[in-house]
């Protein structure tokens, strides 16, 4: 068999970075191997070392990707020409929705590679990428909403509520099929945003 194109390269190499994302996030990193995610799009496992240096860096690379997926999520709820306040208020209801929990594999980087990363060596590029991630996605998040005007106080507010959701999230998966859960989302969305239905 001849070599691939680097068009045909790297549309595989993006394949395989999408599915270890969207399977990470379902299942924890530990729980995929890099033989099942290269049989999930179709590749052998020999051209694994082809497209990446070891596993971590597999999943350094889909931590980046599920990032990117979020912080593309958060710029959209200000493109659509809303207010701020209601840019906010949408992104928390859809974040703390039952479809948001029921659906880990398209859902939150931060919640779902969170344990993960907090089992990785202090040098590891998985947790190298959690940081730059939650970084982003702290800067995207304040310009949501009516933020302080004072820039500490602006940053305390936005580390409290991304906690918030983040814990929700984690509780209600782990409560999933006992009433729990829903409470759980439905309390955090209304502290954080008032009384408002789930998306």
């Amino acid at each position: 068999m001849g070599r691939v194109s680097r068009a045909q390269a790297d549309a595989n190499r993006a394949a395989v970075v999408e599915a270890a994302s969207r399977m990470a996030r379902e299942r924890g990193m530990a729980q995929v191997s890099v033989p099942e995610v290269m049989g999930a799009v179709g590749l052998t496992h020999g051209g694994f070392y082809r497209q990446f240096e070891s596993k971590d860096d597999l999943f350094a690379a889909a931590c980046a990707a599920a990032f990117d997926e979020q912080d593309t999520l958060l710029d959209g709820f200000l493109a659509g020409g809303v207010d701020k306040a209601e840019a906010h208020a949408n992104y928390v209801t859809e974040y703390l929705s039952e479809q948001n929990r029921d659906d880990p594999g398209h859902g939150c980087a931060t919640t779902a590679f969170g344990a993960d990363v907090a089992r990785s060596a202090p040098d590891s590029p998985v947790r190298a990428c959690y940081r730059e991630g939650v970084t982003s996605s702290l800067e995207r998040l304040a310009r949501l909403g009516d933020r302080p005007a004072d820039e500490e106080a602006r940053e305390r507010e936005v580390l409290v509520e991304l906690a918030a959701m983040v814990g929700a999230l984690s509780i209600a998966r782990a409560t999933r099929g006992d009433p729990l859960s829903e409470r759980m989302l439905a309390a955090v969305r209304e502290h954080l945003i008032g009384d408002q239905p789930s998306a």
